[in-house]
């Protein structure tokens, strides 16, 4: 019977690198780690992003239901956020965490929990008025505060607040429009449809991760976006953030 080959292979002036049950290197012949050893990183990146919305959801407790937010979601959400910048840290992904749950909060509370269109209102202008400043007083409000509040810790804010609200706006009327095609039964065409894109919350939540994480050249070509293009003009801004990081 065939014996298993040792871990390490010595052989004169060079050790073998270790491999993984699926055949991969741990590492690499000069020692830099290798593919599992990445994957793996990324994999405990994200398990702590996770914990961390966890913990926000504990605190603001109604706003998150078990049977809407499950492990599953949690897992989904900071898998997505850590392979798509494993050389990040949980600190440095948190903002564009928490603001993707603070979303998927928001939209919930407009699709399943509104039932006529003043609460769709109300929701918006407490949101909106947030944002300026105003002190919260319901759950949703308090979340949108703290990520207020976190973002105002990066002096650039001050001069990018007008194009953050302006997002948030967007975002809220856009989903207030989709409230509207689906209790009147109005379908949109398709062109309406992507003109109404927005209501996603993407913009919102990459445009917090940048004015938060942002280098100088990103935070200054901010001032550059336009509101009238949305999402082209997030996706150009986003497709040459990423080249000049990979370029690093």
């Amino acid at each position: 019977m065939s014996r298993s080959p040792p871990r390490w292979r010595r052989t004169p002036g060079r050790r073998e690198p270790a491999r993984t049950g699926s055949g991969s290197p741990a590492a690499t012949s000069d020692g830099e780690p290798g593919e599992a050893y990445a994957l793996g990183r990324t994999c405990a990146l994200a398990a702590e992003c996770g914990r961390d919305l966890r913990r926000c959801a504990q605190m603001y407790g109604v706003l998150f239901p078990p049977a809407a937010f499950d492990a599953a979601l949690y897992n989904t959400l900071t898998l997505g956020t850590a392979f798509s910048a494993p050389w990040a840290t949980a600190d440095r992904l948190k903002v564009v965490n928490r603001a993707s749950l603070w979303v998927l909060a928001v939209d919930r509370l407009v699709d399943h929990t509104a039932t006529t269109r003043e609460q769709v209102n109300r929701l918006t202008r407490e949101c909106l008025s947030v944002a300026e400043g105003a002190v919260p007083r319901s759950a949703v409000t308090r979340f949108l505060a703290d990520l207020r509040d976190e973002r105002a810790t990066v002096k650039e804010f001050d001069g990018l607040r007008w194009l953050w609200r302006d997002q948030l706006t967007r975002m809220l009327a856009g989903m207030a429009q989709a409230w509207v095609w689906r209790d009147t039964h109005a379908g949109p065409t398709l062109d309406r449809y992507l003109d109404n894109a927005d209501s996603r919350g993407s913009c919102f939540v990459d445009l917090s991760h940048w004015i938060y994480t942002g280098d100088d050249w990103t935070k200054a070509h901010l001032n550059n976006y336009a509101p009238s293009a949305g999402m082209h003009s997030a996706i150009c801004i986003c497709s040459v953030t990423w080249r000049r990081i990979g370029e690093t």
